[in-house]
This record gives structure tokens, sequence and C-alpha cells, in this order.
């Protein structure tokens, strides 16, 4: 039994929240975002990574600085600042850029040609997605039905 799952396009994705985040920061929520959303890497990689990540900016840091500083001050507070300001869990990144788990998952014709996308329907009380057997497609008027399956059977 699956989900309705729905894509939301809401304005606040187009609002600035990264103006005063530093670009490192930036960078590594990017990353941890791409991992998780997008190839979907669990929850416990990601925290490893971003844990990695976070101690490889620490030791390049500290290759910056140079023996001499290492003794007294260790970093700049800027340096410090932005250590301090990755966060430490994938969530807290994931909160920060809005997004949620409402997604539509389409069916797209595998023709190199054609790629026509289908919308999934469910049938009256049911929240089984349902999706047409073959793609019905037509290039132009008159062209024949593109036909290719897009749904295993």
């Amino acid at each position: 039994m699956q989900p309705n799952l729905t894509l939301h396009l809401q304005a606040h994705f187009y609002e600035p929240i990264w103006q005063t985040t530093d670009p490192i920061i930036q960078l590594i929520m990017f990353m941890i975002i791409t991992l998780t959303a997008v190839l979907r890497l669990s929850r416990r990689g990601s925290k490893f990574v971003l844990s990695i990540t976070a101690y490889l900016l620490f030791l390049s840091f500290m290759l910056v600085e140079g023996p001499a500083t290492r003794d007294t001050n260790p970093l700049s507070p800027r340096k410090q600042k932005t250590l301090f300001d990755i966060p430490n869990d994938p969530d807290t990144i994931i909160k920060h850029f809005r997004l949620n788990n409402e997604y539509t998952i389409y069916a797209i014709c595998p023709k190199r040609k054609c790629h026509c996308t289908y919308k999934p329907i469910t049938s009256h009380g049911s929240l089984a997605l349902e999706y047409p057997m073959h793609c019905t497609h037509r290039e132009f008027e008159g062209d024949s039905v593109c036909g290719a399956h897009l749904t295993c059977p």
C-alpha cells in the first residue's frame, strides 16, 4: 500500500535563506541534501559523511594556520565559527532547506524520442496509484501512438 505522494511547489523554496551563511557551510549542507534526498543515502550514512567532512575541514584549517600558531591559538575566530556552524545532524540540514517528504512519482515513457510523463491516478476509495500500461503520446496530430510499455505486466 503506497501513500498518496504529491509535490507542492511553495514560495518558501525561493526565499533567500543563505545570504549570511558561510559558503563552506552552504557547500557542506548542499552535499548532505544531495546525498540524502537525491541519492537516498541513509541518515546514518549522511551523519558519517557530515562528521568526516567537518573533521577534514578542521584538519585543513590546522594545516593552513601553520605549526607556529598551533600551540597558542590553533584557529582564528572566523574558522572556529565556521566549524561551530556546521550542523551535527542531517535532519537539521533538511529542516533548514524546508523540504517535506511529499512528492509524486510519474511514469515516464522509456523510448528515447518520447519520454512523455504520466501522473498516477487513484481509484475511488483506494490509495493505490495506477499508471497507464502503454504510452499514448503522439508527437503530431495523425501520428501513430508511441505504444511503449510504461509499467511491468
